[in-house]
């Protein structure tokens, strides 16, 4: 939860003034102004709150980050794994917590668009651990049938370009070896996450458009791992190719 408070500080400051102004407002106003600043100021403590200990329910107490959950079976010590990140914060050392693989290689996946918000909470994330220098995802493709296992962890949604996203998902296909496995973990926009993020889990992709977006990249769900409502791994493997 410390790293959501460090990239997005300055949406919980804003939360915060606002609050304070619209308690101020209720304050010296009477009738449905005042009812209707209560709410506003009420349903966004909500959020905040909320969010918070939905992300630590989930992050902390559920260390989803170690990935063991996300991967059961997939992962065979000696194995070729690939992390796909954005620039910080990718998923390497909980994929050590699972096996003691012969190679993790970072990949590094460069995004755009999403607002200049956005834009600005992934730059702070990435000063506070910049990994932008690794070999980027589209480059490594020159290297086909290299790895067992790649994995999105959290970093898929950050491309806001449909295309772009099918794309990178086509890229990571053609880097696996015929038996390999792509793992993309995300949260859904679903009902959980609305409840616990409010107008942020618009920032999240729905189940049947990850499904879509699979389907185009040439990929097969093998299966799906949900844990504590609120996030979900998708397992996929190339596509069989079928007859014309």
């Amino acid at each position: 939860m410390k790293r959501v408070i460090l990239f997005n500080w300055p949406k919980l400051v804003g939360s915060t003034l606002l609050i304070a102004g619209l308690l101020a407002l209720a304050a010296v106003t009477q009738g449905p102004l005042r009812a209707l600043a209560l709410c506003l100021a009420l349903t966004t403590l909500y959020f905040v709150v909320v969010s918070l200990l939905a992300t630590w329910w989930v992050y902390d107490d559920g260390q989803i980050e170690t990935l063991q959950w996300a991967t059961p079976g997939l992962i065979q010590p000696a194995s070729n794994i690939a992390s796909v990140h954005v620039g910080y914060d990718d998923t390497r050392a909980g994929l050590l917590d699972i096996a003691m693989p012969n190679d993790i290689t970072g990949l590094y996946l460069p995004v755009s668009g999403g607002g200049p918000w956005r834009h600005k909470s992934l730059l702070r994330a990435i000063a506070h651990d910049d990994r932008t220098s690794e070999q980027p995802l589209a480059v490594a493709t020159e290297q086909a049938d290299r790895f067992d296992t790649v994995v999105f962890g959290f970093t898929a949604h950050e491309i806001r370009d449909r295309t772009q996203r099918q794309r990178a998902l086509r890229d990571a296909r053609s880097l696996l070896r015929p038996d390999g496995t792509i793992v993309v973990v995300e949260h859904p926009l679903n009902l959980a996450n609305v409840i616990a993020y409010g107008p942020g889990a618009m920032h999240f992709i729905t189940e049947g458009s990850w499904r879509e977006d699979f389907e185009a990249a040439g990929l097969t769900v093998r299966s799906i791992t949900r844990q504590r409502a609120l996030v979900s791994a998708f397992a996929l493997v190339a596509a069989l190719p079928t007859d014309s």
